[in-house]
């Protein structure tokens, strides 16, 4: 299974973290920090982490680490185990979330079901074919405006407005 962006799959794991600083910025949340490409300390072997997030939350301090996969297959059930491995070798243990673009086997999900792992999918929207009109045709286009926020660290939040596009 290899990477569909580069050979590392380090622009994907990148791109997970910003993901996830967005969320660690909310006021929502006490974060504590977000983190990217870091080892952890287990309790029997040194663990590489695509991601960490320490938060807190009604004073409740949570570690989280998240697996990135940018593949051009659906990930197998396998993988779940190896990475619940480390996940139970980490003091805590932290909550786990694995993140992938092309999709989990059934095996996968119902291991991640069973041990309580999130899963997301996260991937580029796929590309909408033009718009061709005949002469007798006609087509219903709609600028649809959505909201955006975000912020930088320590910095104020900034918010705006996207404009996506449907037709019919």
């Amino acid at each position: 299974m290899d990477s569909t962006e580069d050979k590392t799959g380090k622009s994907y794991e990148v791109l997970t973290q910003a993901i996830f600083q967005l969320i660690h910025d909310q006021e929502e949340v006490s974060s504590l920090r977000v983190e990217h490409d870091i080892k952890l300390q287990g309790k029997s072997a040194t663990h590489q982490i695509d991601v960490y997030w320490k938060f807190e939350k009604a004073g409740v301090p949570y570690e989280t680490i998240v697996q990135a996969k940018d593949w051009s297959n659906p990930v197998d059930q396998g993988e779940l185990f190896k990475f619940n491995c480390v996940r139970g070798d980490l003091p805590g243990p932290p909550k786990g979330i694995f993140v992938t673009r092309t999709g989990y086997q059934r095996g996968a999900k119902e291991y991640a079901r069973a041990h309580g792992i999130i899963l997301y999918e996260l991937r580029e929207v796929a590309p909408r074919s033009s718009v061709t009109i005949t002469a007798l045709g006609w087509a219903n286009y709609k600028v649809i405006p959505m909201g955006l926020r975000g912020s930088k660290k320590n910095e104020e939040p900034v918010r705006g407005r996207i404009l996506g596009f449907s037709w019919t």
